[in-house]
């Protein structure tokens, strides 16, 4: 099954590339490549997309010392309870989130955050906040790349989608990174029925771009409704399509529906790092078809809607 993830080499674009003098003939050729293969299949891998690895690597281990710290030190950096909060990223315990709202709280534990954020930062690992910044730019800069081939795809200005998105980095968008961290199964792990490591669920913004470790555990599930493992491929980064990207394209590309499964077993714990591309505060998403196969949505108020129904 791990087969039917296409793997497209996004050189052509990346972020080594100065895209001023990639033309927009090359530029719709990659689009068109991303585009069908997000239409086809429920994910994809990019490689030679030129977010160092070498970042990524220290990214994992920033993001791991953080969540090795004690409980009581997390603490001081927790996430406000309030979706609505304008600041609200931080750290989310065990047992607080359930992406499912069907099922039982996930076996995992994150911290969010996003370039402008105004919260503590964790001093006690003091490279966290410059690595994890300097993985944010990037990868933001790569949603920014994939979005213009996409819309040149679609049918659309190269830049149709810079505008609705201008305010990523800033207080006025949900865009935001999320450390995902899933602990150590061992014969004392409480596990409760069908319970995951996160449940099954899509992602609420624009696009979602995935860094994951080699523990493997990620599914996506295809259009027949069968899973599919995404095992893991050193050098990529994953794309899933997210709600909003469904609705603007009204169902020509729909959400990746995943999860994360429970091991079988004891296993070592698991890290995921992802990239929240989301549309500017105020941004009416609507279908860039002109069809009414969506009502016309407020950005901000969509995904806080999703967060009351999780948290």
């Amino acid at each position: 099954m791990a087969a039917e993830i296409p793997v497209i080499d996004f050189s052509r674009y990346s972020l080594a590339v100065d895209a001023d003098k990639v033309p927009d003939s090359v530029l719709l050729e990659l689009g068109q490549e991303v585009y069908q293969a997000l239409a086809t299949a429920p994910f994809l891998l990019l490689k030679n997309c030129g977010i160092e690895e070498r970042l990524v690597r220290e990214s994992f281990t920033c993001s791991r010392q953080f969540f090795e710290l004690p409980a009581e030190v997390k603490q001081k950096y927790r996430r406000p309870d309030d979706p609505h909060d304008d600041n609200y990223n931080g750290w989310v315990g065990q047992g607080v989130e359930s992406v499912n709202p069907e099922g039982p709280v996930d076996l995992k534990e994150s911290f969010s955050y996003a370039l402008w954020m105004e919260q503590k930062w964790p001093h006690e690992v003091v490279s966290f906040k410059p690595t994890l910044l300097n993985l944010n730019r990037q990868a933001m800069s790569l949603g920014k790349r994939i979005l213009q081939g996409l819309a040149l795809a679609m049918g659309l200005d190269r830049h149709f989608f810079d505008g609705p998105h201008k305010g990523a980095g800033t207080r006025n968008s949900m865009t935001a990174t999320r450390c995902n961290y899933y602990p150590e199964i061992t014969d004392e792990t409480v596990i409760l029925p069908n319970q995951m490591r996160i449940g099954e669920h899509a992602d609420y913004v624009t696009l979602t771009l995935l860094f994951q470790d080699d523990q493997g555990g990620l599914e996506v599930k295809t259009k027949d409704g069968t899973w599919c493992p995404v095992l893991p491929v050193p050098g990529t980064v994953g794309v899933f399509v997210d709600l909003l990207l469904q609705r603007w394209t009204a169902d020509k590309l729909k959400a990746t529906v995943h999860r994360v499964i429970m091991p079988g077993g004891k296993c070592p714990a698991r890290q995921s790092i992802i990239q929240l591309i989301a549309p500017d505060d105020d941004v009416e998403v609507k279908c860039v078809d002109g069809s009414d196969t969506y009502e016309p949505v407020n950005a901000r108020s969509f995904v806080t809607g999703i967060f009351d129904k999780t948290y």
